[in-house]
C-alpha cells in the first residue's frame, strides 16, 4: 500500500517550482508601472490596457477602472446639475492651484457676465495678492496666445489719456504709465 505524497515531498509533479510563481513571465500580464500590472481575463489571453513605456514618466498612466467609473458618475451628476440650473450660460469648475483645490460656479443668461466671473475667480485664486486684471494680463502674455482687440478699444485708450494725432509715441508711453487697460478706466 503506497502512501500519498505529502506537501513538500520530492514528487516534482505535485509541487510548484519557483518559475511557476514568476507571473511576470506570463504573456497574459503586462507591467504598466512599478508595482502596477494589467492581467488579461478575456479569452484571447492578452492584456487589454495599453501599457505604454513604463520608463517614460511623461506618459499618462491608465486610470484604475474603479476611479474611472467614479469620475464618469461625477461628470454625469455635474452635467445634470448644470442642466437643471436652466441658464443659457454657466460653469461649474474645480481647479487645483498649488496645494489647494478650489471650486466655484456661476450661471446667467449673460455670457459676458459668466465669462468675467470665471476669469476673475481663477485670477484671484492663482495669485490673491495681485489684482485680477494684472494676473489675467500676465497669464495671457505667458500663454503666447494672440488677442485681437477692436480698433475702437485703442481709440478709447487714446481719448481717455487725452492723446490725439499730434502726440508722439513717447507721449503715449508716458500716459500709459504702468500699462494699458482695455477698456480704459473711467
Amino acid at each position: 500500500m503506497g502512501a500519498d505524497p505529502s506537501p513538500g515531498a520530492d514528487d516534482e509533479e505535485a509541487a510548484l517550482q519557483p518559475e511557476d510563481l514568476d507571473w511576470t513571465r506570463d504573456e497574459r500580464v503586462a507591467t504598466i508601472d512599478e508595482g502596477r500590472f494589467v492581467v488579461a481575463t478575456d479569452s484571447d489571453g492578452t492584456p487589454s490596457a495599453d501599457a505604454g513605456d513604463a520608463d517614460d514618466d511623461n506618459e499618462s498612466k491608465p486610470i484604475d477602472e474603479v476611479e474611472q467609473i467614479r469620475a464618469e458618475g461625477a461628470r454625469e451628476r455635474l452635467a445634470e446639475h448644470v442642466d437643471r440650473v436652466g441658464a443659457d450660460h454657466g460653469f461649474s469648475a474645480t481647479a487645483a492651484i498649488e496645494d489647494d483645490v478650489v471650486q466655484h460656479e456661476a450661471f446667467s443668461n449673460d455670457m459676458t457676465q459668466v465669462f468675467e466671473e470665471l476669469l476673475t475667480w481663477y485670477a484671484r485664486n492663482v495669485d490673491p495678492d495681485t489684482p485680477p486684471e494684472d494676473v489675467l494680463g500676465i497669464l495671457l502674455l505667458a500663454s503666447g496666445r494672440s488677442v485681437r482687440f477692436p480698433r475702437r478699444a485703442l481709440i478709447d485708450v487714446l481719448r481717455a489719456n487725452d492723446l490725439g494725432p499730434d502726440d508722439s509715441i513717447a507721449d503715449l508711453v508716458d500716459a500709459l504709465g504702468e500699462g494699458v487697460r482695455f477698456p480704459p478706466e473711467k
